[in-house]
């Protein structure tokens, strides 16, 4: 069995982890939790990781579904961890442990066990859903740039394209600071497309990439 992998710095590793290890194998409910202050994230580890017994190879884990069992995934970025389940999982006490404990609590705070369809797992920059293609009648991992992040980038590019030499911009464009899934993508691509537009406007050259 190869080593689990759950403990990340870089938040780049932390969303391949997530995106393509994870939730692209069906892990759609999730519960994020923080280090609390002045605790060692490795004791934080150590206890989710014994208490759901996570760090197991994929064949285990396929066994263990089989036969009704339940499987957590377990990952934390510094001091943000997530853990994930599957929608079905048997008879789980994940299920009792991590969801608030009154339908009090849960009409107040929202759902603690959250559906990475219906609400994505934005953490970072990043946003992590699961969509569902009509065409191909198939669920795929959805990674882009959360909302905010997006705008702010924008302006930022923006702003760039109207003060900033071709040079600058297209140095500041190969630095993106996102991975390319294909929705950064596609994101990226709009934000050339505004950059040119309010170049064009000013009476200025395009950007190329």
């Amino acid at each position: 069995m190869g080593e689990y992998r759950y403990a990340f710095v870089s938040i780049n590793d932390f969303v391949r982890r997530v995106a393509n290890d994870i939730v692209r194998y069906g892990y759609e409910l999730y519960v994020t939790g923080h280090v609390p202050e002045g605790m060692a994230p490795e004791r934080v580890d150590a206890a989710i990781l014994g208490k759901y017994d996570c760090a197991v190879s994929r064949w285990t884990r396929a066994r263990r579904e089989k036969a009704g069992g339940a499987n957590i995934h377990y990952v934390r970025h510094q001091d943000f961890y997530v853990m994930f389940a599957k929608r079905w999982m048997g008879e789980s006490r994940w299920f009792q442990n991590e969801e608030w404990p009154t339908s009090e609590l849960r009409k107040e705070h929202g759902r603690k066990i959250r559906s990475i369809r219906r609400q994505p797992l934005v953490h970072c920059g990043y946003s992590i859903s699961l969509k569902h293609c009509s065409r191909t009648q198939r669920d795929h991992v959805a990674v882009r740039i959360a909302r905010e992040e997006y705008r702010a980038l924008m302006s930022y590019y923006v702003q760039l394209g109207m003060r900033c030499s071709l040079e600058r911009i297209d140095w500041e464009l190969e630095a993106f600071p996102f991975l390319t899934y294909a929705g950064i993508r596609l994101q990226r691509e709009r934000i050339v497309r505004e950059v040119n537009r309010v170049r064009k406007r000013a009476g200025l050259f395009r950007v190329s990439c």
